[in-house]
């Protein structure tokens, strides 16, 4: 059933052709909603949201109806699907047909760019640069100010069978990941550091190291 957004004191949303808004969705003031987006039950989009053409906000899934908060001034750009229970705090700027899952929990002023992927109940700190195509594997954490390359890439199951636990890598702040880098499952890469374009990172990386290779190796 589609209903009338609650709105803010202040200017209300605007909601261009074809948007649809459903019901117990609460809108900031000065949102924009573009044309043929789906604002799902239970979003709530702070002031100065701009969501653009065609995108899904607050998607529910077989395991995920909660609520999906998106923080002030955030810029969803068109084809982005962010899932039910997300949390992202204000400044969110996504590029085109980015994808954010279900329990994924972003701080301020991240960056998710075109053909990202930010996979289910992952934790990103504030000011996380993600480029093209990264992804963020499920149960990841990637501490304040990460930076992923374009088609950089954690991963989290050692078994690749079903049913395996997974345990996402972490990244501490200020990392740095290269384009098209591999950080495989549990490992740990200290504050600083720094991967090469390429890498495959098998083991813990300390802080402010210098890694690069295929197995990751550092002087």
């Amino acid at each position: 059933m589609i209903g009338v957004p609650e709105q803010g004191c202040g200017h209300g949303p605007l909601i261009e052709h074809g948007a649809v808004v459903h019901e117990g969705v609460s809108l900031g003031d000065n949102v924009r909603i573009g044309a043929y987006s789906v604002i799902y039950e239970g979003t709530v989009l702070g002031d100065g949201c701009e969501v653009q053409p065609y995108c899904l906000i607050g998607l529910p899934s077989p395991s995920c109806h909660g609520r999906t908060e998106i923080g002030r001034g955030a810029l969803i750009r068109s084809g982005t699907v962010i899932y039910a229970g997300v949390t992202a705090g204000a400044g969110l700027l996504t590029g085109h047909n980015a994808l954010i899952r279900e329990g994924a929990r972003l701080g301020d002023n991240v960056l998710v760019g075109s053909q990202a992927v930010i996979d289910g109940d992952a934790v990103l700190g504030s000011g996380v640069r993600l480029q093209t195509g990264a992804y963020v594997a499920r149960r990841a954490v990637l501490r304040d100010a990460v930076f992923m390359g374009p088609y950089s890439c954690t991963t989290n199951d050692r078994e690749m069978v079903a049913g395996s636990v997974l345990v996402g890598p972490t990244l501490e702040a200020g990392a740095r990941i290269g384009a098209h880098a591999v950080i495989l499952p549990g490992v740990r890469i200290g504050a600083g550091a720094v991967i090469g374009a390429g890498a495959v990172v098998t083991r813990d990386v300390p802080p402010g190291k210098r890694a690069k290779g295929v197995p990751a190796s550092w002087s």
